[in-house]
C-alpha cells in the first residue's frame, strides 16, 4: 500500500511490479487481497492474476477482490475464459457478492466471456444462477450496439445447450439499441433461422424481434408458426396456469 500510495505501482518500475506480482502468492490472505487491489493495468497484470490462482482462492475476500480487479483491467480473452470457468463452480454461485462481482468483471470482458460460455456451455447449462449472469452480460454487450460481433455470436448459438442459447438471445434482444442495424449475410440469416427449433416459443419470438431490429426480415415468416404454438399451449387444459 505504501508503494501504491507513492504511485510506484504504475507498471513502469519492473522491480516494484515484480513485488506486487509475487505478493499474489503470499501465505497471508490479507496480503494476497491487498496485492490484487494495487495491480497495475495491462495484460501482464491480468496474466499474473490468473496464473496466481486467486480466482479459486480459499479466502472469499481474495476471490471477491480478484473479480473486482479484473473488472478494471482491459478486455482479455484469457480473462473472459477464466470468468466463464468461474461460473462452473457451484460454490461461487452461492455467494451473492461473488455473483455480483463476476457480473461486473464479465461485463468488462463481455465478448470473450460470451464466446467462452458458448464454447463451454455444458458447464453452466444446468445452473440457473450462472444462466442469469450470462443473460445480464449478454444484455450489457448488446447495449453497445456491437455490429461487428452480433452476427458471429448469433450464428454460434447452435453449438451450446439450448438453455445457454436461449438466455443469450434474451439478453441480446433486450439490450440491442433501437434504430441500430447490422449487415447479416444470407448464410448468417439461415443459421439464425436454424436456431429457432432449439428455443422455447417465447425465445423464438425474441430472436425474430432481434432479427427485425438488426434489419433482417427473413425470420418474420416464422411468426405465424410461433403464434400457432402459443395458441396451442393456451388451449391445452393440461398446462399449468
Amino acid at each position: 500500500w505504501t508503494l501504491h500510495g507513492l504511485r510506484a505501482l504504475d507498471g513502469k518500475n519492473e522491480k516494484v511490479t515484480a513485488v506486487a506480482f509475487s505478493a499474489l502468492k503470499h501465505p497471508s490472505g490479507g496480503v494476497r487481497r491487498n496485492a490484487v487491489q494495487v495491480l497495475p493495468r495491462g495484460d501482464r497484470a491480468v496474466k499474473a492474476l490468473l496464473d496466481s490462482g486467486v480466482l479459486a482462492d480459499e479466502d472469499g475476500q481474495v476471490k471477491l477482490m480478484a473479480l473486482l480487479a479484473l473488472a478494471e483491467q482491459p478486455p482479455s480473452r484469457e480473462a473472459g475464459q477464466a470468468l466463464a470457468g468461474f461460473l462452473g463452480d457451484e460454490n461461487n454461485l452461492r455467494d451473492r457478492w461473488l455473483v455480483d462481482a463476476v457480473i461486473s468483471a464479465a461485463a468488462g470482458h463481455d465478448l470473450p466471456f460470451l464466446e467462452a460460455v458458448i464454447a463451454e456451455g455444458k458447464r453452466v447449462a444446468d445452473r440457473s444462477e450462472a444462466l442469469r449472469v450470462v443473460r445480464i452480460v449478454a444484455e450489457h454487450h448488446a447495449r453497445g450496439g456491437p455490429v461487428d460481433s452480433i452476427s458471429k455470436l448469433l450464428t454460434a448459438l447452435g453449438n451450446p445447450p439450448p438453455a445457454v442459447s436461449e438466455v443469450i438471445v434474451v439478453g441480446l434482444e433486450k439490450g440491442w439499441p433501437r434504430n441500430r442495424t447490422a449487415r447479416l449475410t444470407a448464410e448468417e440469416e439461415t443459421k439464425m433461422a436454424s436456431l429457432l427449433p432449439r428455443l422455447s416459443v417465447s425465445a423464438r419470438g425474441q430472436l425474430i424481434h432481434l432479427a427485425e431490429r438488426l434489419g433482417s426480415q427473413s425470420l418474420q415468416k416464422h411468426s405465424a408458426t410461433i403464434a400457432q404454438s402459443l395458441l396451442a399451449q393456451v388451449r391445452d387444459d393440461k398446462q399449468s396456469d
